[in-house]
């Protein structure tokens, strides 16, 4: 994604080279609006370097050539002889492409392949502009627009010309503007710039003629035929290893060389041999056993950190050693999720498309895709989605006539079960895949009813009590009772009758009202203004050095400037503000000790790891049992140096002297109801903790005043 990229506002030679600027974005884009101001056949050579990746992600150009024609030509514009203009542009390009062919360098040839590729598959058009209105001048804008499969979008504009030597030698600059900045100046440039090369590509333009020139596709698909899209990465491949070694390139430059090289070394061929596949722990290849010797269906239910992804992947290509085609559905509920899907797929050697939300930058792919697979003309297709592109009208559209020779694979298989979901899981879909630390959805018994009849049934199971030592790491729980504030029991107390109030209903305006009452009132818990107090009496004497704090949202400033301006603390906030780069990156540092914490929200509840967490404090507690136990997986990740994690959970409860009163309290149900949420997680950590014997001390005897030592038993 482009906001994964970090870009500059300006770019210029001997500074941020230009070069580099088309290097992230190409791959980090998956459409590309092109306005030259001047062209030859042998410009955009520059775009060699990344232009397979974009391809590889399903990449889509459209290329307005701006006026190539000599002073002649132009007077038979001013005559109006549009015939002698076409067949003059015509003539030039073709002419100009055969010439080069005898003389293209590495670049120059892969540039080509690349565009030949994109011909093929119906994935660009070109389109030439030469002035009108006896206006002789050259056009000379030059601007690009790339846009990525959430909407994120990034213009350039400026004094470069897409030619080998105007982007490594020339002393040219570029601004460049992307739609996620906070600059009112950026969106209007963005938007001006759209609307330029609307005005141009649709023939509405005031100052520009537009002439077609298809017959330049046939020429460069008849001149440099291409077999398939690894033999373009094996080409850029082997074109960036060249260039590392050039002394002439800079140091950030051969960065991204670097990068991109990592990017696509997945990707090459060589992975596409089932022996080179990465290897399996043994429990992964029982868990594809069982679901094989089902059928090729069923649930696993796998402890966060023990590699559902890795297992899924595998069990494809278990699928594909006995039937050879197949069309695969791999549907996740967050676009982050489906982005590491794809990453994850290509090192398996499976090649993706990611379908996000942005429907026009996959739609014509993804049906051409299915298209082919319908004819036999290919006979495998991977598909990554999220589960709000799976329901769509378009995207189901575009998969029904595949279902018949379908594997399905839903990641967090859990939300699967709404109402609005599994509603759209095909009948007719052979082969079913699910995935999920925690199949049961909590309070929702006909949700979980219904996934387990789809997917059959739970064909291997890894609990992470027995993974705990094994594959994931051992660790202490410390559970810390904090009493709510007086007047936040109250509103717990007065949120608890309205939700008895509408508890026996079953319309749906109860439901949802009831549903929203029932997360005020959790945040209540969440929240809690003794949650920092105790930080502030007690951080001192803690551990802080990789450590992790989940807060509640509206604490969650509150706790930041505590840690980090009141005590020092080298921390960064980790929530979904921050892109996939970013997060990287701040793993980075978090792993070298440069920041002593992270400081997190929901985003970590699923698919973001911090494997080098050894203490977690959490001040944002959940009484849904999927949430806590994706939480403390997060933190049990094994890491080099990791012996054990140590979690400090900071525990709500009424007030001290209200529960001492027991069944004596006027607020006695609504004291056992806020106590009883946070007490059944607190058995749960408790049981598979090391110290599980005297973890528990402080709150037996509150559980005691309350009648809870049996609540699992209730």
């Amino acid at each position: 994604m482009l906001q994964n990229a970090e870009f500059k506002s300006v770019y210029a030679s001997g500074e941020h080279e230009p070069a580099e600027f088309f290097i992230e974005a190409l791959v980090n884009s998956n459409s590309f609006d092109l306005g030259l101001g001047y062209f030859s056949s042998s410009g955009f050579r520059a775009l060699s370097i990344g232009f397979a990746y974009f391809i590889k992600n399903g990449g889509r150009m459209r290329i307005i050539i701006n006026d190539v024609l000599s002073e002649s030509d132009k007077i038979a514009i001013l005559k109006g002889q549009e015939k002698i203009i076409d067949s003059t542009f015509e003539k030039k390009i073709l002419n100009d492409i055969l010439k080069l062919k005898k003389t293209l360098s590495k670049s120059d040839k892969h540039f080509f392949n690349c565009i030949s590729w994109l011909i093929a598959t119906n994935r660009i058009e070109i389109m030439a502009t030469v002035p009108k209105n006896n206006r002789v001048g050259i056009v000379h804008q030059k601007f690009g627009i790339f846009k990525d499969l959430i909407g994120n979008e990034l213009v350039f504009t400026g004094s470069i010309n897409f030619s080998a030597n105007a982007i490594f030698n020339n002393i040219e600059s570029l601004i460049c503007d992307y739609s996620w900045a906070e600059n009112q100046v950026s969106k209007d440039r963005i938007q001006h710039f759209n609307y330029l090369f609307y005005k141009t590509w649709n023939g509405l333009s005031e100052v520009v003629e537009k002439i077609p020139i298809e017959s330049i596709k046939a020429i460069i698909q008849q001149e440099f035929p291409v077999n398939d899209i690894e033999s373009l990465v094996e080409e850029e491949l082997e074109l960036m290893r060249e260039l590392e070694g050039d002394y002439r390139l800079s140091e950030s430059f051969k960065k991204r060389i670097q990068d991109l090289v990592q990017k696509l070394e997945p990707i090459s061929r060589k992975t596409k041999s089932v022996s080179e596949l990465p290897k399996l722990r043994a429990y992964q290849e029982n868990a594809i056993s069982a679901w094989k010797n089902n059928g090729y269906k069923g649930m696993l239910a796998m402890a966060t950190g023990t590699g559902k992804t890795f297992t899924a992947l595998a069990a494809i290509w278990e699928l594909l050693r006995n039937k050879e085609r197949l069309f695969i559905i791999i549907s996740c509920p967050f676009i982050h999720l489906a982005e590491q899907w794809c990453e994850e797929a290509l090192k398996f050697g499976l090649d993706n498309i990611l379908v996000g939300e942005s429907r026009s930058l996959w739609e014509e792919h993804a049906a051409r895709q299915a298209q082919l697979f319908r004819r036999k003309r290919i006979n495998r297709v991977v598909l990554i989605t999220t589960n709000a592109s799976f329901s769509s009208e378009t995207f189901q559209k575009i998969v029904n006539p595949c279902i018949e020779e379908l594997l399905l694979i839903i990641d967090e298989a859990h939300y699967a079960g709404s109402n609005s979901m599994r509603k759209l899981l095909p009948e007719l879909c052979p082969f079913r895949l699910g995935l999920s630390a925690t199949p049961e959805r909590h309070g929702d018994p006909e949700g979980t009813l219904a996934l387990m009849d789809y997917f059959d049934k739970i064909v291997f199971s890894l609990p992470i009590k027995d993974a705990i030592g094994k594959f994931l790491t051992p660790y202490y729980y410390h559970p810390i009772p904090v009493e709510l504030t007086e007047e936040e029991f109250e509103n717990y107390v007065d949120l608890t009758t309205q939700i008895a109030r509408l508890a026996s209903r079953k319309d749906i305006d109860s439901v949802e009202k009831l549903e929203k009452l029932a997360i005020r009132r959790a945040r209540i818990q969440n929240n809690s203004l003794n949650k920092i107090e105790w930080l502030r009496e007690n951080i001192q004497n803690k551990p802080i050095d990789f450590s992790l704090f989940y807060a509640g949202d509206q604490i969650f400033g509150p706790v930041k400037e505590l840690l980090g301006k009141t005590f020092k603390i080298k921390l960064h906030e980790f929530t979904s503000r921050q892109s996939r780069k970013e997060r990287r990156e701040l793993l980075k540092e978090f792993g070298d000790q440069k920041i002593q914490s992270l400081m997190a929200m929901k985003c970590l509840d699923e698919g973001v790891d911090v494997p080098p967490t050894r203490v977690a404090y959490f001040l944002a507690s959940s009484g849904n049992p999927r949430e806590f136990v994706q939480r403390r997986g997060r933190v049990l990740r094994k890491h080099p140096g990791k012996e054990h994690a140590v979690i400090y959970d900071l525990v709500s409860i009424p007030p001290q002297r209200l529960i001492a009163e027991g069944r004596k309290s006027v607020s006695y149900s609504a004291v056992k109801s806020a106590f009883t949420k946070e007490y059944k997680r607190v058995q749960e950590f408790s049981s598979m903790a090391i110290n599980q014997f005297d973890s528990m001390n402080q709150l037996f005897t509150m559980a005691n005043q309350l009648d809870l030592l049996d609540i699992t038993d209730q």
